[in-house]
């Protein structure tokens, strides 16, 4: 079945049966209005995957793959499917799309599983509770990993945010050679980001975010899309994405291979099995100095629908940052 996409988010009118009765002219804002009825109902309902998560971790809120609708926690209940009982290994990524390696090893026989097992809809926050039994002793810890998904019912009003309509491309701009663009929409679920797109290619971290991870239970997550649309012929491009991890009076957290920081990119063909690619992944901290990763991308690369994620789990204390310099895609005719 191919992928039912929309190039704009549907709204919701209550159209006055009177307006459709036998005998009465039927207005081009009608027919608007019932084509955006017929599409509203078409996407209010979804169940959408959300990857595999951990005790502790924090499950966010998703968005719509076939409208780039942002869900709020109101309009989403999660499920989760027992993965493993076992604690995962090394490596693990919170909300990763593949099953994650996990521990060789438990303490016993299983013995209350899973009990105490929960996703707590308001937060996000991921509570596994798993109890053994071995030798006349009763062993409880944190152990387990679940796979997620969310029950989504968007509401009738069109407030919550989303990508809109992609704006027309910007005039070329420096470096020599091709023409930049930048996000023009930023979503956050960690500290409020700023976002300011027509600042020049400087390296300055207000330009983006700073993407927090604060303990004792809250990554930060902080996603960018919304770059315009590169007219014109094309011999190339490619994305460019300025990041450093910062470190701020805080110890590991216990995390799989301690703090974590991750920056990935989605390409254009936003489907059903779209996967992350990961960029930058580190379990102990970023460069010394602010050095771009650059990705190629393919020349017919869609970028209304390209999105960049940047998460910072938390430390056991202080807070970990990770600054976004700057996000540009370069287009060489």
């Amino acid at each position: 079945m191919s992928q039912l996409v929309l190039s704009a988010i549907p709204d919701f009118s209550d159209l006055a049966d009177a307006s459709i009765a036998a005998g009465k002219v039927v207005t081009d804002d009608t027919m608007r209005k019932m084509s955006h009825n017929a599409k509203f109902a078409t996407v209010r309902g979804k169940l959408i995957f959300v990857g595999f998560y951990a005790h502790g971790n924090i499950v966010p809120t998703p968005i719509d793959p076939d409208d780039g609708y942002a869900y709020s926690r109101a309009e989403c209940q999660f499920i989760f499917m027992p993965y493993s009982n076992r604690a995962p290994a090394s490596g693990m990524i919170p909300g990763q799309a593949v099953p994650p390696p996990q521990s060789n090893s438990q303490a016993g026989p299983l013995y209350n599983w899973p009990g105490g097992w929960d996703i707590n809809d308001a937060t996000g926050l991921v509570t596994l509770w798993t109890t053994y039994y071995a030798h006349g002793t009763e062993t409880v810890n944190n152990d387990g990993i679940i796979k997620v998904y969310a029950i989504c019912r968007r509401s009738s009003l069109t407030s919550r945010p989303g990508p809109p309509a992609p704006p027309p491309p910007p005039p070329p701009s420096p470096p020599v050679g091709g023409n930049i663009f930048r996000p023009t929409q930023y979503l956050d679920q960690g500290p409020t980001p700023t976002l300011n797109p027509t600042a020049a290619y400087d390296l300055d971290p207000t330009s983006f975010a700073q993407v927090m991870g604060v303990p004792p239970y809250y990554a930060g997550v902080c996603l960018y899309y919304g770059f315009p649309t590169a007219a014109g012929p094309k011999s190339a491009m490619s994305l460019s994405i300025y990041t450093k991890q910062i470190i701020s009076g805080g110890v590991p957290s216990g995390y799989p291979g301690g703090d974590v920081g991750v920056v990935e990119y989605l390409p254009s063909s936003i489907g059903p099995n779209a996967a992350w690619h990961t960029v930058r992944y580190s379990p102990a901290g970023w460069d010394a100095s602010v050095s771009p990763d650059v990705i190629s991308l393919p020349i017919d690369e869609d970028l209304s629908t390209t999105m960049v994620r940047v998460t910072q789990t938390p430390p056991a204390s202080g807070a970990y940052i990770i600054n976004v310099y700057d996000i540009v895609v370069t287009v060489t005719p």
